[in-house]
C-alpha cells in the first residue's frame, strides 16, 4: 500500500477482539509500541493470537510518540498501521487530523466504554496512573482522588510527579481540575 495514509490509532489490547470479521485489508500490519518486556508482553498476549486469529502477519516496531507519528504523517512516509500513544497525544493527534477515520463498520465497539470510543481512537483505560502519600503523616484521611491531590489547601506540602515527562499525570491533573481531555495541552506546566 503505497498511498499517503495516516496512522490508525486503537487500543492494542483490544486488537482481536475489535475485528468483527476477518477481512483485513493487508496481509501484514505494522504495530509500533514502547518496547521492552511490555511489548513482549503484548506480542504473547495480543499480537501472535491476533495474527493467528486473523491469518496475517504482525510486524513489530517500537514508538517514541506522537511526534514519531507527526513526522511520518508530514513527511508521506507513513510506516505504522496501528500504534500505542498515550490519552493526551491521541487528544492532540486527533485534532491535527494525523489519523485515519476508524470504520466501525469493520469493528465491534460494543464491549468498548462509549468513553473511551472516538472517530480516530480508542482508549484502553481511563488511566493507570497511582496515587501515593504517606501514611505516617495522614494516615487514612490522605487524598482520595486526583482532585484531593491537587487541593493544597486540605492537603498542603509538595508534591512530585512519576517521570520527568509527566504528560499522562498532567493530563490527570487537568481533567481533576475539569478540563476537557481534547484540551490538554503539553505546554501545561505546574508551578514548583
Amino acid at each position: 500500500m503505497n498511498r499517503i495514509r495516516n496512522v490508525s490509532v486503537v487500543a492494542i489490547a483490544g486488537l482481536v477482539a475489535a475485528f468483527a470479521v476477518p477481512a483485513v485489508a493487508a496481509d501484514t500490519i505494522t504495530v509500533a509500541s514502547w518496547g521492552g518486556t511490555y511489548q513482549e508482553a503484548q506480542t504473547k498476549a495480543f499480537f501472535k493470537p491476533t495474527a493467528d486469529a486473523l491469518g496475517i502477519t504482525i510486524k513489530e516496531d517500537t514508538t517514541n510518540g506522537l511526534d514519531d507519528v507527526r513526522l511520518q504523517v508530514t513527511g508521506n512516509a507513513v510506516k505504522w498501521d496501528i500504534t500505542e500513544l498515550g490519552a493526551d497525544e491521541c487528544a492532540r493527534g486527533s485534532k491535527e487530523g494525523l489519523f485515519e477515520k476508524l470504520d466501525y463498520g469493520i469493528i465491534d465497539k460494543s464491549g468498548i466504554n462509549p468513553k473511551l470510543v472516538h472517530d480516530d481512537w480508542v482508549g484502553i483505560s481511563y488511566t493507570s496512573v497511582v496515587l501515593i502519600y504517606r501514611t505516617d503523616v495522614f494516615g487514612d484521611k490522605g487524598p482520595k482522588t486526583w482532585a484531593d491531590f491537587w487541593n493544597v489547601e486540605k492537603f498542603p506540602g509538595r508534591r512530585a510527579l512519576s517521570s520527568s515527562q509527566a504528560t499522562e499525570t498532567l493530563s490527570v491533573a487537568a481533567l481533576a481540575s475539569g478540563l476537557p481531555i481534547d484540551k490538554s495541552i503539553r505546554s501545561m506546566s505546574i508551578a514548583p
